[in-house]
């Protein structure tokens, strides 16, 4: 576990969730098998990553185990870059601030919600989060606090096995799929 911390791989076992800050500045992968965020600063001009060092899940109050964090989903930027939201398939959303200079992350918010939590989808104009929820069939809209990060939940929609969303660029509409439908 040393050796894979000196060298720049924690948070890179198993990844499964992977972000891009909207200045193009930072990259985020999600490593299932570390329970981290590994945090790599992108140069402008070539595209190449450096490793900035892992943000570990059990630090956001998180208690990680094979069946609570192991299935790290889903992973956004909000469009000002402030803050990055993560799905954990077993009940959580995590809201973690983003340093925009340093591109490192700190917790700020925790929300227990949901049972089988796939992606999470910040809108453009920042004022909403969309999570899909495969177990309760379900796309969850949050209203979004611009200033602190955190989600109140607004509506849900019905969809059996809800697992990935998107958003249309204008915001107008999101679309969610399920195994086999739109």
């Amino acid at each position: 576990d040393s050796h894979r911390r000196a060298t720049g791989n924690v948070g890179l076992s198993l990844a499964v969730a992977l972000a891009v800050s909207p200045d193009d500045r930072h990259v985020y992968v999600g490593g299932a098998v570390d329970y981290a965020i590994a945090m790599f600063s992108r140069d402008l001009g070539t595209g190449a990553l450096s490793y900035l060092g892992a943000f570990e899940l059990a630090d956001a109050g998180l208690t990680c185990t094979l069946r609570t964090c192991e299935e790290m989903q889903g992973m956004d930027v909000s469009p000002d870059g402030s803050f990055v939201y993560v799905t954990v398939q077993y009940g959580s959303i995590l809201v973690l601030a983003r340093d925009a200079l340093t591109g490192l992350l700190s917790p700020a918010h925790l929300l227990a919600y949901g049972s089988e939590l796939f992606s999470v989808k910040v809108s453009p104009d920042g004022m909403s989060v969309y999570t899909t929820d495969a177990s309760a069939s379900r796309v969850s809209a949050f209203a979004r606090t611009l200033g602190t990060g955190a989600i109140t939940l607004l509506e849900t929609e019905l969809l059996s096995q809800a697992l990935k969303a998107a958003i249309s660029d204008d915001g107008a509409n999101v679309y969610a799929i399920n195994n086999g439908s739109l």
